[in-house]
């Protein structure tokens, strides 16, 4: 049986965050239909920072086809005021990521699918350029936009460590 949360579309705004199970579930979805395609993913489901006050989503293992290249990545979506931009996110940090991040961070190539923000110290977030465009579509064209916004963003992260492997 489909999850209801499968076939609902999501709407995330400040006012109300009710569809944020949607979301989710479409991530969970994305990241087990990725793994194997290009690159190997798996969500981190005990993470205690999946779900916290501004964002939502999910910690990601992330590893290239060769398994010799690990990444610890986040994707999901800032809701609160208090960040900027607010929307539709992948992220990978230097804390996490402290092997690859200053090359990731110095090389990261622009893309249609995400907008770059480097505004936070240590931090590397792709959002979605085409959130606004997207966001109230029925389930399926959110789902394909998603599962193509995380594909080129897990990608982009490994891209520049392509010569390391």
């Amino acid at each position: 049986m489909t999850s209801k949360y499968l076939k609902s579309p999501f709407n995330i705004n400040l006012d109300n965050l009710e569809t944020v199970p949607y979301l989710i579930k479409m991530i969970e979805r994305a990241v087990e239909e990725l793994n194997g395609s290009d690159y190997y993913c798996e969500l981190d489901v005990n993470c205690e920072h999946n779900f916290g006050n501004y964002a939502s989503g999910y910690r990601v293992f992330l590893k290239n086809k060769q398994e010799d290249i690990s990444l610890y990545v986040y994707t999901g979506i800032i809701y609160s005021y208090k960040k900027d931009p607010a929307g539709l996110f992948t992220e990978v940090d230097r804390n996490n990521n402290k092997k690859y991040f200053n090359q990731i961070d110095e090389n990261i190539k622009s893309n249609s699918y995400y907008t770059i923000s480097q505004k936070e110290d240590g931090f590397l977030k792709l959002f979605n350029s085409d959130y606004e465009r997207y966001i109230k579509s029925d389930n399926e064209v959110q789902y394909n936009q998603l599962i193509k916004f995380i594909n080129h963003c897990f990608k982009a992260f490994l891209k520049p460590l392509d010569t390391l492997g």
